[in-house]
């Protein structure tokens, strides 16, 4: 990127400092699947009150440069062993003088060590600037308040969804192939622009009443699919990009007035920007347009208002001037999107790649930058000014979060089970909005980074079951989704009550075990986990769909427990899978895949040393698969068990129903006809069996036990006596024999 833009980030010398774009995706949605995502970097939902001071300005929305380097200087005059990275009492040394007068008042002693425990989300007991950083740029003017119970708001399609003219039905108000964009006509009112595989655009415009009037169709005469399309500012017209290698712009009213055929490569996605407007005798109009292709190149081009002279000997009125072409990639390009305030193009490939490059090859510092995480191809790119976040999507159904000031993907958001294919940011509500190729839409926090809502369009299209667009009318606040014609999804206000607590059956609770934190974790079936402080009753964290991360959307949260050191909680589902979360921001960390003939889980537990990030840990589960099975709880986000304890040697065909752990590395399981077996679980050695008290058969007269005769009161039905519940008092624990 060209030098002298860098001081118009936050971050001073690190390239791409301040960048806004808004995502353009492709219409193709193409590519590779692959279950491995990166490892994630967790940030908290809460911000302390540290208001008036250089920590409190940087947890504010704005942070400014001065404010950034200082917080680094601090931050690394503290790393007095050059690792590179803080522990809790450095952490705290560091920024006490922070908090206001500087002396070491144990209040604030408390509130510095909270925010490392919240930083340090994957409790490895150190930060390190990449940690802090993104903490730091995601936190904003956030309070104590939890934002979980803010007034819940939720898309919902409009009750009555009406495509034609006054309300009558129009054969030609729906496309008869998917869309493949959705363009809002800024100089047109409420009008919004669709292109589609058929090969024509349908101009469609918004109701105060919640209906789409279908407002006419414009043939270009060709059979040639139309992959994008996108709004010219400086001129108001609408360029669109065609699968046989043309671009075309249609003037305002709606006629072919400039047009491009020197494509190599058919152009699947395009973006444009403001250029010079006619402002006096012999100037003339022009927009920037970038164009991607399926041969990987990127081209940036200007479409130009043409002389009199020059229209005289054509019959166009608008020419198109190639500025530049690069190959940028080694597969189709499936997204680009502009950079206003760095004059950079950012584009995504098939190739698993993004690539950022400056408009102006000849600009002081400019060059090219690579990222590179996704193991999928990527079909979406946006940034946000706000948040000073890039994000990107994929086929590896993950989207990636990267920090312009380290150019490493900061955190990656878990949820969708199919390839994703557009990704848009709706700033004004702080959201993250993304769709896969089975119709399932996520809305995303963007500071807690969240999933707040998802839901699918159940409505089947023909000829292709697919959602093309996606779009967001800021004037009406609602959703558009596009696949033969525009649909309304209504942001609506949810009472505020029915988000507090749980409102499906509580199935698991469970104490944080850490003494600075008075925390007690519940959990529902329908995968809704809260957070409360026992000392007052209040909810801290609330998160949602923690039970089908698995695929299976019919699974139902069936068990939960804190990790060792209570920054984490562990969540068993029904179809077997375990997760593990961060509470405090409802992001998901770790994914504990199950082993063959899996069952729905019945207990967890963590097993560890606290914050030691090199202790001995690991996730135990037990269930209706008979077996106890042990993942390790290492630095992957995605892991497969380790050991499976089952058979004869374990609880044979019961069902496992409860497990607890004692430090270091003793653990106790329950089973359905009421036997306790205590384990090693270093070698998986069995240390005692504590069997349940045999049933009389008969009495003394040589007659069969009832079970309310008084010789069997003593004892219970088998399936009554099943041990349900386990757990370890005291610390004194048996000696092996």
């Amino acid at each position: 990127m060209a030098a002298g833009r860098a001081a118009a980030g936050a971050g001073g010398g690190h390239d791409g400092d301040e960048m806004a774009a808004a995502s353009s995706p492709s219409a193709a949605r193409f590519g590779r699947d692959d279950d491995e995502a990166p490892p994630a970097r967790a940030s908290s939902a809460k911000s302390l009150d540290l208001a008036s001071v250089a920590l409190g300005a940087a947890l504010h929305d704005e942070i400014t440069l001065d404010v950034f380097e200082t917080l680094r200087a601090t931050f690394e005059s503290a790393d007095l062993d050059g690792g590179g990275s803080l522990d809790e009492d450095e952490f705290v040394a560091a920024f006490a003088a922070a908090l206001g007068d500087g002396s070491e008042s144990s209040g604030n002693d408390a509130r510095l060590r909270q925010l490392f425990n919240r930083v340090d989300a994957n409790a490895d007991g150190a930060v390190d600037w990449d940690e802090f950083s993104t903490y730091v740029l995601l936190e904003g003017q956030a309070a104590r308040e939890l934002r979980a119970l803010d007034a819940v708001r939720k898309y919902l399609p409009e009750k009555e969804q009406r495509v034609g003219v006054a309300g009558q039905s129009d054969p030609e108000a729906k496309h008869r192939d998917v869309v493949t964009s959705l363009t809002k006509m800024t100089s047109l009112r409420d009008t919004y622009a669709t292109t589609s595989h058929d090969g024509t655009v349908r101009l469609w415009q918004l109701s105060s009443d919640g209906g789409v009037k279908y407002v006419r169709k414009v043939d270009l005469r060709s059979r040639a699919y139309l992959t994008a399309g996108c709004h010219l500012d400086t001129s108001g017209r609408l360029a669109v990009a065609s699968h046989d290698r043309k671009v075309k712009i249609l003037d305002k009213g709606w006629k072919v007035c400039g047009q491009l055929s020197t494509f190599q490569y058919a152009p699947l996605c395009m973006t444009s920007w403001r250029g010079g407007a006619k402002i006096a005798p012999g100037h003339k109009d022009m927009d920037w347009i970038a164009v991607g292709d399926d041969g990987g190149y990127v081209h940036v081009l200007q479409a130009i208002d043409m002389t009199d002279g020059e229209k005289a000997q054509s019959e166009y009125k608008v020419r198109f001037e190639n500025k530049w072409t690069r190959k940028l990639h080694d597969d189709w390009v499936t997204s680009v999107q502009y950079v206003k305030e760095d004059d950079v193009i950012v584009s995504g490939s098939l190739d698993r790649t993004v690539k950022l490059v400056d408009v102006d090859p000849n600009a002081l510092g400019a060059r090219t930058r690579t990222l590179q995480g996704h193991k999928g191809g990527v079909n979406a790119v946006a940034w946000s000014p706000r948040f000073k976040l890039l994000l990107t999507a994929s086929v590896d159904k993950t989207i990636l979060l990267w920090n312009p000031l380290t150019s490493k993907p900061v955190d990656v958001l878990y949820g969708h089970g199919a390839s994703i294919s557009h990704l848009m940011l709706v700033e004004s509500e702080s959201q993250i909005i993304s769709l896969d190729v089975e119709k399932n839409v996520r809305v995303w926090d963007f500071k807690s980074r969240a999933c707040v809502q998802s839901f699918e369009d159940k409505t089947s299209y023909f000829p292709v079951n697919a959602i093309g667009a996606l779009g967001f009318d800021h004037g009406t606040s609602r959703l558009l989704t596009a696949s033969i014609s525009p649909k309304l999804w209504k942001l609506t206000v949810i009472d505020r009550a029915a988000s507090v607590g749980h409102n499906r059956p509580a199935v698991a609770v469970s104490v944080n075990p850490s003494p600075g934190f008075t925390q007690i974790a519940s959990a529902d079936s329908g995968g809704c986990v809260c957070v409360w402080d026992f000392t007052d009753g209040e909810i801290e964290y609330r998160f949602t769909d923690a039970h089908a991360v698995g695929g299976d959307a019919d699974a139902r949260l069936t068990a939960m427990t804190y990790d060792a050191a209570g920054r984490r909680v562990c969540v068993g589902a029904s179809d077997g899978v375990v997760s593990v979360w961060n509470p405090s921001n409802g992001h998901r960390v770790k994914l504990c895949v199950p082993g063959d003939g899996a069952a729905e889980v019945t207990g967890l537990a963590h097993m560890g040393e606290g914050d030691d990030a090199f202790a001995f840990k690991r996730v135990a589960a037990v269930g209706w698969d008979h077996a106890v099975t042990f993942w390790d709880d290492d630095a992957r986000v995605r892991v497969n068990p380790r050991r499976r304890m089952r058979g004869e040697k374990a609880h044979g065909d019961a069902d496992v129903l409860c497990v607890a752990a004692a430090p270091p590395d003793v653990m106790a399981t329950g089973d359905s006809r009421g036997d306790l077996l205590i384990w090693n679980v270093e070698n998986g050695a069995l240390r005692h069996k504590l069997p349940a008290p045999p049933l009389p058969k008969k009495l003394d007269d040589g007659h069969a036990a009832s079970f309310h005769s008084a010789a069997a009161a003593s004892y219970a039905p088998a399936s009554d006596r099943a041990a349900e519940s386990v757990v370890f008092l005291g610390r004194d624990l048996p000696k092996d024999k």
